[in-house]
C-alpha cells in the first residue's frame, strides 16, 4: 500500500494532503516519496493511520523538508509520534512557517 493523494481541487490557498500508509518503511517509502513530490511545495501529511515509521519512512519526510517542501502533520497517530520521538525528530520541526502558522 503506498500513500494516497487527495485529488480534490481544494482551491488556491490550501495544501495538497498526502495520506501516510499503516506502514511508513523502507518498502513503502518510494511511494511516500512520489506522492509528496507530485503534491507540491506544501503538503499536508496525514499521519492518523499510521502503525508503524521506522527511519527510512521518517527520512522519506526529512528529505522533503531537504528538498525545501513545507510540510505540515496533520493528525499524527500515537505511533507516529512515539517512533518520530524515539529517532529524535519532533514535530515542530514540521511546522510550516508564514500564512500557515
Amino acid at each position: 500500500m503506498t500513500a494516497k493523494a487527495d485529488t480534490a481541487d481544494p482551491g488556491p490557498d490550501a495544501t495538497a494532503t498526502v495520506i501516510l500508509p499503516e506502514r511508513v518503511d523502507l518498502r513503502t517509502a518510494s511511494g511516500v516519496a512520489a506522492e509528496i513530490r507530485d503534491a507540491g511545495d506544501e503538503v499536508t501529511i496525514d499521519a492518523n493511520g499510521v502503525g508503524v515509521l521506522t527511519s527510512a519512512g521518517l527520512q522519506v519526510l526529512l528529505s522533503a523538508l531537504q528538498d525545501g517542501r513545507r510540510l505540515r502533520i496533520a493528525k499524527p497517530s500515537k505511533a507516529f509520534l512515539d517512533s518520530a520521538s524515539l529517532l529524535g525528530v519532533t514535530m515542530e520541526r514540521f511546522e510550516p512557517t508564514g500564512r500557515h502558522a
